[in-house]
């Protein structure tokens, strides 16, 4: 029988400690359970037999460095108890714990203590008299019709005629409990002979295994010096663990299979990249429910390569991107553009982004599903330009479902956010909670290009905080220069409640500029029935201006 059984501790040292998978049997005897006679403090006796349970489990260890080691046990232990032949012993744990004793190079010893449930128990057959009742009558207001009961098999019960049988005795002393039938029902129940608390306890040295490698693989057990290597030999599904250092790569580095990547911290687990790379990506994600954490990845610049990037998820196949990719707590520094990336169910959460070239932060190239874009920290240059782009690349690109850019901390770039809407569809948008200074990056905020309206079902820009101190420029912009011939519905694009400091005057003269927010469209917009009450503006304010009331 297997006791469902978890329990961690945390030694002073950073070790831990964990029981789980706990199993008991008896052990038989020779010539079934043995029998001893013994003298109660009354001086009466009592015969009772002898029962021989063992009690497995396993013992799980954490190291200080996240490597573990796992050693089964086994505790053999007997009771007395009332347990003639033809009944059944069940066990449960109701208490346990296993605690670190002592700590050195080359081992840990253990402390496991289980508290004992054991019964001795054997089904039998009850008789048992049962009557049907009508419910009492309301005193105060019946309501309720008559009761109307199902009728009895006629074979067994006659016609289904219901009787009054006045020989059983009520269930209750309420006189108001009329009986109306009664039944003769049999019933198997568990009789319990004897019952009984106990605690066994035992003592294990496991074994520390000497550390050969930097990089672990939880699943496997092994250790390597090279990343490469590690994710070659790797099982789809595992979880390998790089311990702090500097990782130097000598090429691209490709995970093809469902893997974690974990380091200690980001700032002190870094993986660098040579200047030259025979592939434009560096770092290339090519599996389903690939996660990337606490890591720094690092490669040189070269303005010169059009296509060169830090990380790179392409597609799985024309209009099918991988799925369930996660990248998280990780540092990620150099390239031309940070990221270009095809994803569905994409998390991009708690990263701080360096970016040191000419492009964008993050190229959204395709993204279906879940998009989020989430507490993140992007570090622009002198030629940054946009911080996090969704626009196709390919014809076959697409977009569908939720885009989040939500919390983001933003410095030095020229944009926020673009939406390039060619190829949405049903796409929600919700850009919120920013805060954002271009300092001397000049440029519109936040850009849609109007190619496709209709497919965008929702637009909430909400309680964004954004500086701009460059003259001539937008926060919320709806871009025709480039083409597109859709607009909004009224009200669609809600700008509700944010803080925009922007340097007057707003926008260029060949825009439509709403008179109290930075927020407009390019005139040539009016022909495509583009208007200001496209906007919903509420609650935005500037600098040292009263919050405006929201009805």
């Amino acid at each position: 029988m297997k006791i469902k059984a978890t329990q961690i501790q945390q030694a002073e040292d950073n070790i831990s400690c964990m029981i789980t998978n706990l199993t008991y049997r008896e052990v038989p005897q020779r010539g079934g359970r043995q029998e001893r006679v013994f003298t109660l403090p009354n001086d009466s006796t009592v015969t009772l037999q002898r029962v021989n349970l063992q009690v497995t489990g396993t013992a799980m260890v954490t190291f200080e460095d996240e490597t573990t080691v796992s050693v089964e046990f086994s505790i053999c232990d007997r009771y007395y108890l009332c347990a003639p032949q033809g009944t059944a012993i069940d066990c449960q744990v109701i208490e346990y714990s296993c605690e670190i004793c002592t700590v050195t190079a080359s081992e840990v010893n253990v402390v496991i203590d289980l508290c004992l449930d054991v019964k001795s128990s054997t089904t039998v057959t009850l008789d048992v008299d049962a009557v049907f009742c009508n419910p009492r009558a309301q005193q105060i207001e019946n309501s309720c019709p008559s009761p109307v009961l199902p009728p009895q098999c006629p074979a067994m019960f006659g016609r289904g005629v219901v009787e009054n049988h006045t020989s059983y005795p009520p269930l209750s002393s309420n006189p108001l409990i009329v009986v109306q039938q009664g039944e003769k029902l049999c019933m198997r129940a568990a009789k319990v002979y004897d019952w009984i608390q106990d605690g066994i306890h035992t003592t294990l040295a496991i074994a520390r295994t000497a550390i050969t490698g930097r990089i672990f693989n939880v699943d496997q057990g092994t250790f390597y010096d090279f990343i490469d290597v590690a994710v070659e030999d790797a099982n789809s599904g595992d979880t390998l663990l790089i311990s702090s250092g500097a990782y130097p790569q000598d090429t691209s580095l490709v995970i093809d299979k469902s893997l974690t990547l974990r380091g200690s911290s980001a700032e002190q687990t870094r993986i660098t990249f040579p200047d030259t790379l025979p592939d434009a990506a560096a770092l290339r994600l090519r599996a389903d429910n690939i996660t990337v954490e606490r890591l720094s990845l690092f490669r040189t610049t070269d303005e010169g390569a059009e296509e060169e990037t830090l990380l790179e998820i392409p597609q799985r196949v024309p209009g099918d991107y991988y799925e369930g990719i996660a990248i998280r707590d990780s540092i990620l520094e150099g390239g031309k553009r940070t990221a270009r990336i095809k994803g569905k169910d994409l998390i991009f959460e708690r990263n701080i982004i360096i970016h040191t070239g000419d492009e964008e932060s993050l190229e959204i190239q395709g993204a279906l599903g879940e998009t989020a874009i989430e507490d993140n920290t992007f570090r622009g240059g002198d030629l940054s330009r946009g911080t996090v782009t969704f626009a196709r690349a390919l014809e076959e690109d697409r977009f569908a479902g939720t885009l989040r850019l939500e919390r983001n901390r933003v410095e030095r770039h020229t944009q926020l956010a673009l939406f390039d809407t060619r190829n949405y569809e049903d796409v929600s948008i919700l850009v919120r909670e920013n805060e954002f200074d271009h300092e001397d990056r000049g440029g519109n905020s936040i850009v849609f290009l109007p190619f496709e309206f209709p497919e965008v079902e929702s637009i909430l820009i909400e309680e964004n905080d954004v500086t701009n101190p460059n003259p001539g420029w937008l926060a919320v912009y709806v871009d025709y220069s480039s083409g597109g011939d859709t607009s909004p519905e009224p009200g669609q694009i809600q700008v509700l409640i944010n803080r925009f400091v922007f340097e007057q005057p707003w926008g260029e003269e060949t825009d439509i500029i709403s008179p109290v927010a930075p927020v407009g469209f390019t005139a040539s917009g009016e022909d495509f029935n583009m208007g200001l009450e496209d906007f919903e503006l509420e609650g935005n304010i500037e600098p040292n201006e009263p919050p405006q009331e929201i009805e």
